[in-house]
């Protein structure tokens, strides 16, 4: 068991109880949760998002999941390059001249990419309806897995579970 115990003005003593049992359960946790994201990301960067939208199609996920991603993904790059107009505008007049002034202006983007966003997925539902959308979105047909490509697939599988198991 470890006690931590922080002073502060509000309350003269401050104890934090915790056990070496919740630590190494959290540290096991995040470190679960970081490898997930990691491999997330690897797959992200090395496979291209129309392949990896067939991937997803080909498991049976629920539809709306890659209609939502690929919208998503769509409009990121939208959002991207709002961010950077608006950024590159407050720098000229000397947005980020300070400490104070940087998050007044960071604040500032923030809330105006919010506003352009709600505005944007407005824009966008009327447009949609407007033309006929029915919900569904055309996607690639995946093609079947090769042999060679399937016993890969159940070595990497079978390491990982061996690895989450340790």
């Amino acid at each position: 068991m470890f006690v931590i115990s922080v002073p502060t003005s509000r309350f003269p003593l401050f104890t934090l109880t915790g056990h070496r049992d919740g630590l190494m359960e959290g540290l096991m946790i995040t470190a679960r949760i970081l490898g997930g994201v990691s491999l997330l990301a690897a797959v992200g960067f090395a496979t291209p998002f129309i392949e990896f939208m067939a991937a997803l199609f080909m498991a049976q996920g629920p539809e709306a999941l890659y209609r939502d991603n690929d919208v998503a993904y769509r409009y990121l790059f939208v959002f991207l390059e709002d961010a950077t107009t608006i950024y590159s505008a407050q720098k000229n007049r000397l947005g980020y001249a300070g400490i104070r002034k940087g998050l007044n202006s960071f604040g500032v983007l923030t809330g105006s990419l919010v506003l352009r966003g709600l505005e944007q997925s407005q824009k966008t539902a009327d447009a949609m309806t407007q033309r006929g959308y029915t919900g569904d979105m055309p996607l690639l047909e995946g093609k079947p897995l090769r042999a060679l490509e399937l016993a890969v697939a159940s070595l990497i599988v079978a390491f990982g579970g061996a690895v989450w198991m340790i």
